[in-house]
């Protein structure tokens, strides 16, 4: 059973070190770590190297020109031979029990194709910013629950990072055979697994995520007053952002080589007729009366509140 990593790095000097160093500490050790440096011109690869010396199962590809991160971690995927395979950003830590327990539980639950875990956020100085257990996904999980997400609820949202999700090595076949570049690594992963009915969120907090000026959620998130988190709120541009990625994201399932079941294909359809119908009310400042099918997608979509800023938005 040989377990690999695939990480990519660009210019990430402040921080790899510590990543690095708690992945080659693991309490199971992983076979390979694949790492994919996009033109760094920092001291990025020089602290690879070093970590290099002691530990021969790190494989270091440099890139000849950048090719941005989706492409890029297409490439270290590609390079990936294990049978289990962690995907890794560059700045966060991994807790040491990680791959043990992740592995233990995808081993002992043969339906999970992809597995992805809650976390901590940690700020620049290793600092908890709050110790609860955390994940994107809106909807109530118990501690330590392993829950089963389904197609619909990954095609409205990408709940998952990668950096708390690993796969088996069919889904990166998969992955690779249907790539598409017009929809993020890791929730095209997600949907592949979910494809299958093996995308599984466990809530147990293997990694500390890092929040800095730098990467995707960054520290403005957690730094908005409640008075200007409620102004974005009620902007238009808000409340139709994550539509918009609803339909980038079927966009690139249609033009994908990717083999859908006709349930999922029938979801595909329903839920670009809900996507289309909220943007034009939202656009037009009416309110959305969901019917049928649309309604039990509109509960997933949103949550109770986000329903309910819906309806203040066109009556303001």
């Amino acid at each position: 059973m040989m377990i690999s990593v695939a990480m990519t790095t660009y210019n990430g000097e402040a921080f790899i070190d510590k990543q690095l160093e708690s992945i080659c500490n693991q309490s199971m050790p992983v076979d390979e770590i694949i790492i994919c440096d996009d033109g760094s011109i920092d001291r990025t690869v020089e602290i690879i190297r070093y970590y290099m010396d002691n530990n021969p199962n790190i494989k270091l590809y440099i890139n000849e020109k950048n090719l941005g991160y989706r492409e890029n971690f297409k490439k270290a995927l590609s390079l990936c031979q294990g049978e289990y395979i962690f995907l890794s950003d560059q700045d966060d830590i991994w807790m040491k029990d990680k791959v043990s327990e992740v592995i233990h539980k995808m081993h002992t639950n043969n339906a999970i194709s992809v597995l992805a875990t809650s976390f901590h956020y940690i700020d620049q100085n290793d600092t908890y910013i709050n110790k609860e257990n955390t994940t994107l996904y809106y909807h109530p999980v118990g501690e330590e629950e392993l829950k089963q997400i389904s197609f619909q609820e990954l095609l409205l949202h990408n709940y998952f990072q990668g950096c708390c999700m690993c796969m088996k090595k069919h889904i990166k076949e998969l992955y690779l055979q249907s790539y598409s570049d017009r929809i993020p690594h890791d929730w095209f992963i997600n949907l592949i697994a979910a494809n299958e009915n093996g995308m599984y969120l466990w809530k147990k907090p293997l990694v500390l995520y890092r929040i800095h000026q730098h990467n995707t959620i960054g520290v403005e998130t957690f730094k908005k007053s409640r008075f200007s988190w409620l102004k974005q709120e009620f902007t238009l541009e808000h409340r139709v952002r994550d539509l918009r990625d609803v339909l980038l994201a079927l966009n690139a399932l249609e033009k994908s080589n990717l083999v859908m079941n006709q349930a999922n294909t029938q979801i595909i359809t329903s839920t670009h007729s809900f996507v289309v119908h909220l943007l034009k009310c939202l656009n037009e400042k009416k309110i959305y009366k969901a019917k049928g099918v649309e309604k039990d997608i509109y509960k997933l979509f949103r949550t109770s509140k986000g329903r309910l800023f819906d309806f203040l938005y066109t009556r303001i």
